[in-house]
């Protein structure tokens, strides 16, 4: 009831904002060519009304802010916005934009080292894309690479003895290099661990595991999933 009662406090307000916007504008008519104390007088008619206005607007404002709150607090006595609730926790989850866990795998890349600890070749930004294609084909649901999550804006790429992940994460490609995979176990491990898939990358690095893991935490992306130049297409006009 309450909530009603606030949709339509709102809708009353925007209403007389509306009036009040076109009698600023039939004050401006009608005055136009009266003498400079009725100008005076307009003006000030007009500065009152653009105040009162912009306090419509914020009130608006606060009203549409608490009712959205009132929402949400009110979802789980609502089936429809606690279903709406939950798909949107979902596809936040699958995007990235929070920690998740479960069930997966676990690799490590290192670069090869001499007999006598040297590095012979250091790990590059390509065999770590290649693995990260690898595990989104075998239905991967979240992977990390040195606990950055890799979504969709994810860009892995080489910067001199660095790999840049994310675009602010700097990897020293002479460092061990941990990846996570949050899925189907069995099909993970199994797709991975398929004879001759890493042929071409192990001969330049040495490849660990994959290990079968539990409750494995994947981080939430840390960087700006925002857009500016798409748009949803308009459908049904």
């Amino acid at each position: 009831m309450k909530l009603k009662s606030q949709i339509a406090i709102g809708i009353i307000l925007l209403i007389f904002g509306y009036f009040m916007t076109n009698s600023i504008k039939s004050l401006m008519v009608s005055n136009i060519y009266s003498d400079s104390e009725d100008v005076k007088k307009l003006q000030k008619q007009i500065s009152d009304l653009e105040n009162d206005i912009e306090k419509l607007k914020t009130k608006n404002m606060e009203l549409k802010t608490e009712i959205e709150t009132n929402n949400s607090k009110n979802a789980k006595d609502n089936g429809y916005l606690a279903d709406m609730l939950e798909k949107v926790e979902n596809y936040e989850n699958i995007i990235g934009l929070k920690a998740v866990q479960g069930n997966g795998i676990t690799m490590v890349v290192k670069p090869i080292k001499n007999p006598i600890g040297q590095i012979q070749r250091n790990i590059d930004a390509n065999d770590l894309v290649y693995i990260v294609n690898e595990l989104w084909h075998s239905n991967a649901e979240a992977i990390s690479i040195q606990d950055n999550r890799i979504t969709f804006r994810t860009s892995i790429s080489p910067s001199g003895d660095f790999i840049i992940i994310n675009d602010d994460t700097r990897i020293p490609t002479t460092s061990e290099i941990k990846i996570k995979a949050i899925g189907d176990v069995e099909k993970l491990y199994t797709s991975m661990k398929m004879p001759g898939l890493f042929q071409n990358i192990t001969k330049k690095v040495i490849i660990d595991g994959p290990f079968k893991e539990e409750d494995l935490i994947i981080n939430s992306y840390e960087g700006s999933l925002d857009y500016n130049y798409m748009k949803p297409v308009k459908t049904g006009e």
